[in-house]
């Protein structure tokens, strides 16, 4: 088993040295520096930590040394963790470039801190390829490979709907722990807590949420901001407001006491608890702050915001009324008491599979009779089947992932085309859903027979504020 110094106690020895070598009179260590400086990251003293690295690079200056990359790389690491994705990626680049003109093999670790700035920055495909390549370089250099890049994975995973891959990722990070002897990790253990809380297994996800916080203490190591958030999430997913109250208060303290803007996420999740909690102006002024907090981290605001802002100004609810296509069948209706499913979902299976099974798996747990075809499909002929299901639907939700129009014009016998026009027809209620990276097309651009459906309300969808979406959605069928 591998021991590990607390870091505390390795600062304490940096500053020692540190200490000495100015009551010797000679010069400062440009590498005790940046290794305070890495020290005081671990620490989560980021303003500190910035410190020292301009510290390092003014004593390499003054010794007319060259200028260490390595510095930049951690300068980079110390951005990321204060929410400065855009400054993070300037010091990457920075630093890959010295490294190519000095000679210097490539860093895995830069391309690794890269994926994290763009899964927090929503870039999610081009996250998956920076951590895909930072293996690659490991694998190149004959490295034992980093645990933690099969958790950043699930991480983006478990952003894309697709849990079960993001558990296994997980499951993979842990056996390659033990495998190097390396001791449980907080992090770790607190990711697999978020998407447990999405499957809603809530009982499990607070017992790894507290984990975490045991293996953080035993590991000798500050409060986690992050930790702080997702308990507070849970604890208002399960009505305990005012405990998730004290949470969200405890991260943005501890975020002020680090010098750290806090997230867009932090802030949205207290106006979700006080709307939760009835108090609506708090709510208000929160969502406003969230939107405020986007535009400084030169992150795109989230549609999902802008529309529960919205939703939350606006003085008339849709109360028991379905919110959608209002206009009348043109072909004779089903009964409402003959139909046999609540909701259709209609998606293309790529990309929008995981998302389709996530979207059933809650609302069957809300007591919906969900409709999917890879689930729910008879023997028998393929499009008889979807077109009686639809009739028999009370709801046809429209997963709207990029591109997914495309088909409906090019090909004639295209079957989210066929399954969207038969909606229509028979009346069922149809709610579009706007996932990341989806575009309207020009309604000229659609196939006559759907065109209709580019003048419905829509919403967005959202991984991060899953229950709230599932709940505006129960809202929009009129529940």
């Amino acid at each position: 088993m591998a021991t590990h110094q607390n870091p505390a106690e390795e600062l304490e020895q940096i500053l020692l040295e540190e200490a000495q070598l100015l009551s010797t009179g000679n010069p400062p260590d440009p590498a005790l520096a940046l290794r305070r400086g890495r020290l005081l990251l671990a620490l989560t003293r980021y303003q500190e930590a910035l410190t020292a690295l301009e510290e390092a690079t003014a004593i390499r200056q003054a010794r007319s040394l060259d200028v260490d990359p390595a510095i930049n790389k951690t300068r980079a690491s110390v951005l990321f963790r204060m929410n400065r994705y855009s400054e993070s990626l300037a010091e990457i680049v920075n630093s890959a470039r010295l490294r190519n003109a000095q000679g210097l093999p490539e860093d895995w670790e830069l391309s690794k801190t890269r994926g994290n700035c763009l899964l927090r920055m929503g870039q999610y495909e081009e996250a998956l390829t920076s951590y895909a390549r930072a293996e690659q370089i490991q694998l190149e250099q004959g490295q034992e490979v980093y645990p933690f890049l099969s958790m950043n994975r699930g991480a983006v995973f478990q952003e894309l709907g697709r849990l079960e891959e993001a558990l296994a990722e997980f499951d993979k990070t842990e056996r390659l722990l033990e495998e190097q002897g390396q001791p449980p990790d907080h992090d770790l253990t607190m990711n697999r807590g978020v998407v447990l809380k999405v499957l809603r297994r809530h009982d499990e996800s607070l017992a790894a949420y507290r984990l975490a916080e045991e293996l953080l203490q035993r590991a000798g190591l500050p409060e986690d901001v992050n930790l702080n958030m997702n308990l507070g999430e849970l604890y208002s997913e399960i009505g305990r407001t005012q405990e998730a109250a004290q949470r969200f208060e405890r991260a943005e303290e501890l975020c002020r006491e680090r010098g750290i803007q806090p997230s867009d996420v932090l802030i949205f999740n207290q106006a979700m608890n006080h709307h939760r909690a009835g108090q609506q102006d708090r709510a208000i002024a929160e969502a406003l702050r969230t939107i405020e907090a986007v535009s400084r981290q030169n992150v795109a605001v989230k549609p999902f915001y802008v529309e529960t802002l919205r939703d939350w100004l606006t003085p008339t609810t849709p109360g028991s009324t379905p919110v959608g296509n209002t206009r009348g069948a043109k072909s004779e209706p089903i009964p409402d008491s003959e139909k046999r499913h609540d909701v259709f979902l209609s998606y293309r299976r790529d990309p929008g599979h995981p998302y389709s099974m996530l979207v059933k798996l809650h609302l069957e747990m809300q007591g919906k009779e969900v409709f999917r075809d890879q689930d729910d499909l008879p023997a028998g002929r393929f499009e008889d089947a979807l077109v009686e299901a639809i009739r028999y639907s009370r709801h046809m939700v429209v997963l709207m992932t990029p591109g997914f129009f495309e088909r409906c014009s090019a090909d004639p016998d295209d079957v989210v085309s066929r399954e969207i026009a038969t909606a229509l027809d028979c009346g069922t209620h149809i709610i579009p859903v706007m996932l990341e990276g989806f575009v309207w097309p020009k309604p000229a651009e659609l196939p006559g027979q759907i065109r209709e459906i580019a003048s419905l309300n829509a919403m967005s969808f959202s991984t991060e504020f899953l229950t709230a979406f599932i709940d505006k959605l129960l809202k929009w069928m009129g529940d």
